[in-house]
């Protein structure tokens, strides 16, 4: 992805940082210390960072509104405030039991409430947004079980998913 971006703005510096942590959600990244490796407000807000992009897959168990607008609107209000940009992928789909889905065929959408809140909150805030959940979504059509794309066949792409989410994000910086 930093390659692809060079190649579309070649005048510009890129510096690809990431801070994934591995079966975590956003707020525990809010809730730790300051000293820590993985804290919020040091490693991301005040990072001097552009744009941040933003994926979250352990944020599913946020199924309750007022707690998802609670985490997410920090976030919203903490990248204003430092003039920050925002690009959100909407997750993956993982093992379909904890989706509450029967099969991998016909699926016409996306039954995690977190998915549903976090499309209206891209929507209301204007955010750019590589839906990744569209996409596997319409895997079952071109005869694709998704969770095959699982190296653990629960919730952790293998490279032709990762490939996924490098294809939405590429798509978002189309060549002119």
């Amino acid at each position: 992805f930093q390659r692809l971006l060079r190649q579309r703005f070649p005048t510009a510096e890129i510096e690809l940082i990431e801070l994934g942590w591995g079966g975590k959600a956003i707020n525990t990244f809010q809730c730790e210390p300051p000293d820590s490796p993985w804290n919020y407000q040091k490693k991301v807000v005040e990072s001097g960072a552009d744009l941040v992009i933003l994926e979250f897959v352990n944020d599913a168990y946020l199924t309750m509104k007022p707690e998802f607008d609670r985490i997410y609107n920090r976030v919203r209000d903490d990248f204003q405030a430092k003039g920050m940009e925002l690009l959100v992928i909407v997750p993956h789909f993982v093992r379909p039991d904890w989706m509450g889905l029967t099969s991998q065929k016909e699926i016409e959408s996306d039954p995690r409430p977190y998915v549903t809140f976090l499309r209206n909150w891209i929507e209301e805030n204007h955010y750019a947004c590589a839906d990744l959940s569209k996409r596997f979504q319409h895997l079952w059509k071109e005869g694709i079980p998704y969770n095959t794309l699982m190296r653990n066949h629960i919730n952790h792409p293998d490279i032709r998913g990762i490939d996924l989410y490098f294809q939405a994000l590429a798509d978002l910086f189309p060549e002119r």
